[in-house]
């Protein structure tokens, strides 16, 4: 689907994003997110055993990659851009050399980077790091800088979200069948490697509707 066509999903009045503790609302009302509940049924990463310094050091990279990965990404294609006319630090520029190359061998080309995507129906909130075109197909992409367990689950959220929010955008109409049905992407970076897996299947999609039903209903239990 090489295509100059961009599809944009818009967000309601009155949305509201707490960077501090990525905490998604609508005119008050809070969004339970993606990963939030990835993690309350225990099926994300495990960190547990590891200290705080470490968390945080890993953290600090992953925050600088993310953000260097959306500027590779957003940067004016009209203008020559070099990762090495960066000035960063070793251990980041090696990843970022590897992403970057990951980024032009799968032609990615961003319609969106960590835009919100929300659900009025199930009150369920996410940030996917890309929405665009991967090998010219829309998909959803997430960027990993260490364990990828529960990529799938979060990938399948995060498609779900966007449909709903494409489909409830006004001045889209007539939405190709794939945008609708994006694939779906783990690009995992570690250690100067970068590697893009694509996400398959529809068990992830399958277990994400089902946690949120579950979750939905634990918390009006514990609010009733």
């Amino acid at each position: 689907m090489a295509s100059k066509t961009t599809f944009l999903s818009r967000l309601p009045d009155g949305f509201e994003f707490e960077e501090d503790g990525h905490r998604h609302s609508l005119k008050g009302r809070r969004f339970a997110s993606v990963t939030q509940i990835r993690d309350h049924f225990s099926l994300g990463p495990d960190y547990s055993g590891i200290s705080e310094a470490v968390l945080a050091k890993a953290a600090k990279k992953g925050r600088a990659l993310h953000y260097l990965f959306a500027w590779w990404l957003e940067f004016d294609s009209g203008t020559e851009r070099s990762v090495e006319d960066l000035d960063l630090p070793d251990r980041i520029m090696r990843d970022f050399t590897a992403i970057a190359r990951v980024s032009i061998e799968a032609n990615l080309v961003a319609w969106q980077m960590e835009q919100p995507v929300i659900s009025t129906r199930t009150w369920v909130a996410g940030i996917p790091d890309f929405w665009g075109l991967v090998h010219d197909d829309p998909a959803i992409l997430d960027l990993k800088t260490g364990e990828t367990k529960g990529t799938g689950f979060q990938t399948a959220g995060y498609a779900e979200l966007k449909t709903e929010s494409l489909l409830s955008t006004e001045h889209l109409s007539g939405v190709p069948k794939e945008v609708l049905h994006p694939k779906r992407y783990c690009l995992a970076v570690h250690d100067g490697r970068a590697k893009l897996t694509e996400i398959q299947g529809d068990e992830d999609a399958k277990d994400f509707r089902a946690a949120v039903r579950i979750y939905n209903r634990q918390q009006d239990w514990r609010q009733g």
